[in-house]
This record gives C-alpha cells, sequence and structure tokens, in this order.
C-alpha cells in the first residue's frame, strides 16, 4: 500500500478510535447512572441459576402490581417481578426467553393495559433495557447487540436509529458542572442500589425485582387530564407491538411454559373513561392471547366478591402503592393456583360481551372533574361523574371565594352543567360535589378548579 494511503488509513482508524473513546467517556459522564431498570438487571443476574419458577413482566402496570413476595405466598412459587418503565413487548419477549434459559421458569405473568397495544415503544426506554442486558454480556455479544440496536423495525430509518448510538445525547442529566461531576462521582463510589435510591428517593426497593412508590390517589381532585382515556390514543394497535405479543405466545407455547396474560387494576374511573371502547379493545386482546394458548386474566372485570381494591390501593390512576400491590398479589396467586387446580375461574369474571352486567356492578362514584369553557361574559361548566349508571348521580356546584368560604350557586339536581355570568376578565374558583341518589353522605366526591375568564 502506498505511504500516502497507509497514512490516511491509520489516521481514519485513529479518528474512529478518538470518536468512540469520546462517546463513551460522554456516556459514561452524562447517562444518568442508576436507573431502576439497571437496578433492575443487576438483581435479576444475582440470582442463583434455577432460583425462580415465575418470571413477572411488562411495563410499569405491572412494575408496581407485582409483588414476588405476595404472589408467592399463595401461589408457592418463587418469582421474580422482571417489569421496567415502559418496558416494550419486544424488551418482554427477550426477558422471558432469558428466564427460561437461565432458570427453567415454568410460568410467565405478563402485566399490560388498554394502552399496551396501541402505544410505540419510546427509544430511550428502549435502549435503557437493551445496555442493561448487554452489560452482563461478553465484549463480543456486546458489540453485536449495541448494532443491533438501531436495526429494531420501530426506529429504524429514522432519527432514533442513528441517535441509538449516542443515548446520552437525549438521556442524560442535567448539564450543569455539578450534576455531570455527581452522575460521574456516583458511578466511582455508590453500588447501583445507592444510586438509584439517590436518584429516585421516593422508590422503595423491595427485592426480587420489585419497586414502587407510597404514594396515594386523590380521589377528591383527580381533574380530567389526569383521566388515561384523555391522555392516550388507542384506536389502533401498533403491528410491531401485536408481532411481539403473538412472539411471546409462540415462545411460551413451544416452551412448555404457562402464560398468563393480567390486565392490572385501575380504579372504576380509568375503565369507564374509555366507554364502549374499552370492550371492544380488550375482547380482541383476549381473543390474540387464548387462541395463542395463553390465559387471560381482565382484573377490571373481576366479581367484587373475589377481588375489589380498595381507594388506598392506588397511588396514582394507573398504578398501585406498595399496599393495594400485595393485596392485588395475593389475590392473583390465589387465583391462578385456583386454575392450576382445575377451578373454572372464568366465571369469576365479567366478559366483554356482557358489558352492561359490568356496568350495573359499578354503583359508586369513582370519580366527579368538570371541563369548562368561558365565552361572552359567561363560564361553562360541564360536569362529568364516573359511575356505572350516570342517571343515578346528583350535582351540586359552589363558587368558592378568595377568602374561603363558600357560596352554593346551584343545589342538588340531576343538571350536571352549570352557567355563570362573569364582567371582564380574571378568575373563578368552581367546587362540584356529586352523591349517588340513594346515598346517605353529604358528598360522595368533590372536584374544585379555578376557572380563567
Amino acid at each position: 500500500m502506498p505511504t500516502s494511503k497507509l497514512r490516511s488509513a491509520l489516521i481514519a482508524l485513529a479518528l474512529i478510535v478518538v470518536a468512540g473513546l469520546a462517546n463513551l467517556g460522554l456516556s459514561l459522564a452524562l447517562e444518568p447512572y442508576g436507573t431502576i431498570t439497571e437496578l433492575i438487571w443487576s438483581q435479576y443476574r444475582a440470582l442463583e441459576q434455577g432460583e425462580i419458577d415465575t418470571l413477572c413482566l411488562g411495563s410499569s402496570y405491572a412494575h408496581r402490581s407485582f409483588d414476588p413476595a405476595a404472589i408467592d405466598s399463595t401461589l408457592g412459587s418463587e418469582s421474580f417481578n422482571f417489569a421496567t418503565p415502559a418496558q416494550s413487548l419486544s424488551c418482554s419477549y427477550d426477558a422471558i426467553e432469558h428466564a427460561i434459559d437461565d432458570h427453567g421458569v415454568t410460568r410467565v405473568i405478563l402485566g399490560l393495559g388498554i394502552e399496551t397495544l396501541p402505544e410505540k415503544p419510546w427509544i430511550n426506554t428502549y435502549i435503557t433495557f437493551k445496555q442493561a442486558e448487554l452489560a452482563g454480556c461478553d465484549l463480543a455479544d456486546q458489540i453485536a447487540g449495541t448494532l443491533a440496536i438501531p436495526l429494531n423495525p420501530s426506529f429504524f430509518g429514522g432519527a432514533a436509529s442513528l441517535g441509538s448510538f449516542f443515548p446520552w445525547a437525549y438521556n442524560h442529566v442535567s448539564l450543569s458542572p455539578s450534576a455531570v461531576l455527581a452522575n460521574i462521582q456516583a458511578r466511582r463510589t455508590l453500588t447501583l442500589e445507592e444510586a438509584a435510591a439517590a436518584n429516585d428517593p421516593g422508590m422503595i426497593a423491595f427485592g426480587r425485582g420489585y419497586c414502587n412508590y407510597d404514594t396515594h390517589l386523590p380521589y377528591n381532585w383527580t381533574d380530567p387530564s389526569q383521566v388515561s382515556a384523555n391522555r392516550w390514543d388507542v384506536s389502533e394497535p401498533d403491528e410491531e407491538n401485536l408481532a411481539a405479543l403473538q412472539a411471546i405466545l409462540s415462545l411460551c407455547a413451544e416452551r412448555g411454559v404457562e402464560l398468563y396474560v393480567v390486565v392490572t387494576p385501575r380504579p372504576s374511573f380509568e375503565v369507564l373513561g374509555y366507554g364502549e371502547v374499552y370492550p371492544a379493545n380488550m375482547s380482541a386482546l383476549q381473543e390474540m392471547v387464548e387462541a395463542g394458548g395463553g390465559t387471560y386474566l381482565d382484573f377490571n372485570l373481576i366479581h367484587a366478591d373475589i377481588y375489589a381494591p380498595l381507594d388506598d390501593d392506588f397511588g396514582d390512576p394507573e398504578h398501585f402503592n406498595p399496599v393495594g400491590a400485595e393485596r392485588f398479589s395475593k389475590s392473583l396467586g390465589t387465583l391462578i393456583a385456583r386454575a392450576e387446580a382445575g377451578d373454572d375461574i372464568a366465571a369469576d369474571f365479567y366478559s366483554y360481551g356482557s358489558w352492561e352486567e359490568y356496568l350495573a356492578s359499578v354503583t359508586a362514584i369513582s370519580i366527579v372533574n368538570f371541563e369548562s369553557s368561558a365565552s361572552d361574559g359567561m363560564v361553562h361548566v360541564e360536569a362529568t361523574a364516573y359511575t356505572g349508571d350516570p342517571a343515578q348521580v346528583r350535582y351540586r356546584f359552589s363558587v368558592i371565594a378568595d377568602d374561603g368560604p363558600a357560596q352554593l350557586v346551584q343545589d342538588w339536581s340531576e343538571q350536571n352543567v352549570l352557567d355563570l355570568p362573569c364582567a371582564g376578565h380574571g378568575t373563578i374558583t368552581v367546587r362540584v360535589d356529586a352523591r349517588m341518589a340513594d346515598s346517605a353522605s353529604e358528598a360522595d366526591r368533590s372536584y374544585q378548579h379555578t376557572v380563567l375568564y
């Protein structure tokens, strides 16, 4: 090779090495150390071979629903919660495959919700999962796995595909010198457990992959924006998610693994908010799961005498707190044990085809809130009470003065709308109380919000 070409080749190679080292340095400095996903992978790798027989997994719905100790107490299993925030179904497939190969698991519990299939995978959480997965591999597998990330069908061909090589560019700590130095220092001095606790002081790590937060849903002040039906588009499933779910079904069937697809419980306003979309979407999911050999359990439609969540069980509209997860997990373990003993547990659930029966069972108001608008000197307020029989709801409206006293403007009635004259521009605080017609309470639920006019 001529000297000039050799020199050019060496310079190009040197530049590639320098760029690679710079990328590695930036990743170590900027990418957050001590993520929940890293922590869970670390706890998984610490397991002895064959230590678990049951794998729980999914996104945050599963992450904050499946308490391994509670499941094991009623099912007699040895379980691990491999759910991670925003875990894609393709990542769930990888985790199941690992657990089958590493531990010979015989039971998989996949938690999801109505939003799981329609929601496209998130590039940052996907890469975080894959990086944590590859951290336990040898160098050759790490390189091959890293190169495979941008080929994921959900990202290939877009900016995220190229950006997957530089995750620090969009997944980074605060770019202040103190935050970057603290992140570097944490890598040097803290364990993953210590770093995760420092990054997220509210997180409680219970072990065996399970983490949660001791928060409580404020039912009387849940505004419309918190209702999932107002935040998620569930009109069409994502094709890659459908393919990944089918792959999970096939994998479990081929390897002789019992698969339970569990729709995790939520407050009833979450289900009622989707209306007829809920049974339409979920019945299609049920058909797919059962056709693939899985067992499908929607705990939002379970009979209340078998299991019913309490108000204090939820940390937010979509997730349990630790107390709720423990109660639910014990019920889940009991139900699976019954199913595996030959009981017909299908009778414990309302079917999507008998949606009216489910609605009739929701006899309490889950929440009440309102939407508002202002025009032509009027403020218009329209309240919605989430219950199975809205015709039985009574409403009362008050205006809250700046100094605190409430002025009644519309007494108890079936009327769920309020129109108030408001001159000029300003704010007005409106409170709506709601109760069922046969309720003995002063108010079953309330909602208060300041309206701009």
